[in-house]
């Protein structure tokens, strides 16, 4: 995974993650939206990091979500599935998922066939693309909660392939 320096306030965007509405997922992960949506973007500080990594990739951002996960958590094995999107109108595109970590701690580990060993986010760092479409684990074991922005990019050409 790729790791780009951000220029945004983490404290700002970290103060509106905690003031956000989440819902539980499936698994141990509290999303302000569930995947494929973009509406928290109304919020000022979350567009202009989301125009961000859209800027420095060149790519429109499709999706955007603020996810939370408690500490002593483990988020079990799974892949994401997102909606179509205007460059890859089918089901499942495999496009550009950009993590950039607000508050989190080194026991924060993301795992999948490419990162057997585990792979940190750290914070003020956008990461990725992050290969959501592979079978992937995150396990937060650490003493802090982890808060996430995750922004979709679409691209023209898919990222890879569903792992079976």
């Amino acid at each position: 995974m790729d790791k780009i320096k951000s220029y945004q306030s983490l404290d700002k965007l970290l103060d509106l993650a905690r003031r956000l509405t989440v819902v539980q997922d499936e698994g141990y992960v509290q999303m302000t939206a569930l995947q494929s949506t973009d509406l928290i973007r109304k919020q000022d500080e979350i567009e202009e990091a989301v125009q961000e990594i859209s800027s420095l990739r060149k790519l429109e951002a499709v999706y955007v979500m603020v996810n939370k996960m408690d500490p002593g958590k483990i988020l079990p094995r799974h892949q994401d599935w997102l909606a179509p999107t205007p460059l890859q109108p089918y089901k499942g595109p495999l496009i550009e998922r950009w993590h950039l970590p607000l508050f989190t701690n080194n026991c924060v580990l993301w795992y999948d066939s490419s990162h057997p060993e585990g792979c940190y986010m750290p914070p003020g760092y956008w990461c990725g693309p992050v290969p959501y479409w592979n079978h992937h684990t995150v396990m937060n074991t650490g003493p802090t909660e982890r808060y996430h922005l995750i922004v979709d990019l679409d691209c023209p050409e898919p990222m890879g392939a569903y792992e079976k």
